[in-house]
């Protein structure tokens, strides 16, 4: 029954990958999506703007999130490892 649950929470880790990845970009991609059409000449500018600011505070919280769960779904495995 061990392999059950070693096998429940790598499909946890798994879905939680799935979801945080789908809040991942980059700059380029978080210009592309928030900037304005009439917006700033420069990247360094447009970088300034609340929207791609916002886009990747977001980006930045699903990674640390992601690392979190990951972190915990390792622990529940190594601790559920059948010897």
């Amino acid at each position: 029954m061990e392999w059950v649950n070693v096998a429940g929470l790598a499909c946890d880790l798994l879905g939680a990958a799935v979801l945080a990845w789908g809040l991942f970009i980059d700059e380029d991609e978080a210009l592309k999506l928030g900037v304005p059409l009439y917006a700033y000449d420069s990247r360094e500018e447009n970088l300034t703007l609340p929207p791609v600011k916002d886009r990747l505070r977001q980006s930045r919280r699903a990674k640390t999130g992601l690392v979190i769960l990951t972190v915990g779904f390792v622990l529940q495995i190594v601790a559920n490892w059948p010897n």
